[in-house]
């Protein structure tokens, strides 16, 4: 009798334990699926594996496109609906490389979330040169954020793990948002 009783009671232990595996790997799947984890926008940029916060890399042909990809990337996470392009913003942004010029640009699209409300939808006139110093300027439309739902707030750029790099031709950034 003994033995039925401890065999019933480790079957339902074993079920308890299968449901809240299953519990935790439909939740993992729906984080995945929320960031679209591994999906490249017609090889502007990916979203990749981080444990707590988001990370992305972006291509380009260019520097510049790479950087314009970037933004793109960081606009994908905050918002999916295609916003208006109603307004217009002009941005000069300074680095002293082209890792903190990167950092500087994206931190400069959060802010003017965060302090204007302002989404990106689209990046014009990019161009970067370097003197003493990089410098970026370009062009930022978009529109107000109160007309549309917002899925992620960014707390900041980070420079951890971040990266820009050119192979074969191709110029790769690498960026985690901390959310």
């Amino acid at each position: 009798m003994k033995k039925i009783k401890s065999a019933e009671k480790s079957k339902k232990i074993i079920n308890k334990t299968k449901i809240i595996i299953k519990k935790k790997i439909d939740n993992n799947k729906a984080d995945k699926k929320e960031i679209n984890l591994g999906v490249n926008k017609k090889g502007k940029f990916i979203f990749l594996e981080h444990t707590a916060d988001i990370k992305f890399q972006a291509f380009g042909k260019s520097l510049e496109e790479a950087f314009k990809n970037s933004a793109l990337a960081v606009a994908d996470t905050m918002y999916k609906n295609k916003v208006e392009k109603k307004i217009s913003k002009k941005i000069e942004i300074y680095g002293k490389d082209e890792g903190s010029l990167l950092y500087n640009f994206l931190d400069e699209i959060i802010y003017l979330f965060d302090a204007e409300h302002f989404l990106t939808s689209d990046i014009k006139n990019l161009k970067i040169n370097q003197k003493n110093v990089f410098i970026l300027n370009a062009e930022l439309i978009g529109d107000k954020s109160k007309k549309y739902k917002i899925l992620e707030h960014i707390k900041s750029v980070t420079y951890s793990e971040m990266a820009v790099k050119k192979e074969k031709g191709r110029f790769t950034t690498q960026v985690v948002l901390d959310i």
